[in-house]
């Protein structure tokens, strides 16, 4: 991960406003803390800067332990924050990312797996 974001950083221009990292998660509350953890320490390290976490969760059975996680994750002052979708807004994992697309705060993106 470290790796793949020091060869983006050059990407990113001094003035673009930031990065958003979209991530599907579906039964994925093992994996939430360390993923957080570890990209943000990667983003600081890459200098990429500022950027947000996007946690799309696909209505599974660890949801609700995902959305406690994601909101611990925002108090302890993490840009991190989740879309818990129903039913109603589509499933699975490519409507899961483009609904994280239109729900990212900045223009550059990048769609990444839960599991580390």
């Amino acid at each position: 991960l470290a790796q793949v974001l020091r060869k983006c950083a050059p990407l990113l221009h001094p003035a673009m406003p930031g990065l958003s990292v979209i991530v599907p998660t579906y039964n994925e509350v093992d994996n939430i803390r360390p993923l957080c953890e570890r990209l943000f320490k990667s983003l600081k390290d890459a200098g990429i800067e500022p950027a947000e976490l996007v946690v799309m969760d696909d209505e599974s059975k660890g949801s609700a332990q995902t959305e406690k996680i994601v909101n611990e994750l925002a108090k302890e002052g993490h840009n991190i924050r989740g879309h818990f979708r129903k039913k109603a807004e589509g499933r699975g994992l490519s409507s899961a990312v483009m609904l994280g697309f239109d729900k990212a705060k900045y223009p550059v993106m990048l769609c990444m797996d839960a599991d580390l």
